[in-house]
């Protein structure tokens, strides 16, 4: 997939802007290049029809996964994206170091606009039981922009995107300088896109 991983600095922003839309959402939990989602309730399989089994809302105990056991999890948060936002998910470290396997693809838009909730499937891939605990951590979600790409010369972008490439690049600059990686203030210079 082609397009900008979406940092830290930049989910809140997006966030804030209404581009991503997360509820309940807290700058607090926002990783390097991921945000954190949590299961809320979790469905199992009977005579063909998917049936909820564990509502953490409503007994936040433990879950137990019996040993080669697939589930649906249905996470907490809401989240709708703007078109040309994709959400991608991934394993966090404890899911691996618990023997859950993680089966999920993407979101974008229109998902979310009906409310609807995302759903990943987790799997138990020990011999053992393991337990998913209330408001556990499942996955994190990683936001990729394909609307910033730069495929054209900057003579031909929109104002929009020039605006939205510029910010970027100033992003990029105070988490370098704050990182030591650079000495630019880039408060001091502007910044100018040509063809060449």
């Amino acid at each position: 997939m082609y397009g900008n991983i979406i940092n830290s600095g930049e989910i809140a922003r997006y966030e804030n802007d209404g581009r991503i839309y997360i509820n309940p959402f807290s700058k607090n939990k926002i990783q390097t290049i991921h945000y954190p989602v949590h299961a809320e309730f979790i469905k199992r399989k009977k005579d063909g029809v998917w049936k909820t089994v564990k509502n953490f809302s409503e007994e936040p105990s433990v879950f137990k996964l019996e040993p080669r056991e697939y589930v649906q999890v249905a996470i907490l948060e809401h989240i709708k994206l703007q078109k040309g936002i994709v959400g991608e998910f991934s394993l966090t470290s404890n899911t691996i170091d618990e023997g859950l396997g993680l089966f999920a693809g993407r979101i974008e838009y229109p998902f979310g606009e009906k409310n609807e909730r995302m759903h990943i499937g987790i799997k138990n891939l020990f011999d053992t039981a393991v337990v998913i605990k209330p408001l556990q951590k499942i996955a994190y979600l990683k936001f990729i922009d394909t609307t910033g790409m730069i495929s054209l010369p900057p003579s031909k972008l929109s104002d929009e995107d020039k605006k939205r490439f510029k910010e970027r690049i100033v992003d990029t600059f105070y988490e370098m300088s704050a990182d030591g990686g650079i000495s630019i203030n880039p408060d001091e210079h502007d910044i100018v896109l040509g063809d060449n």
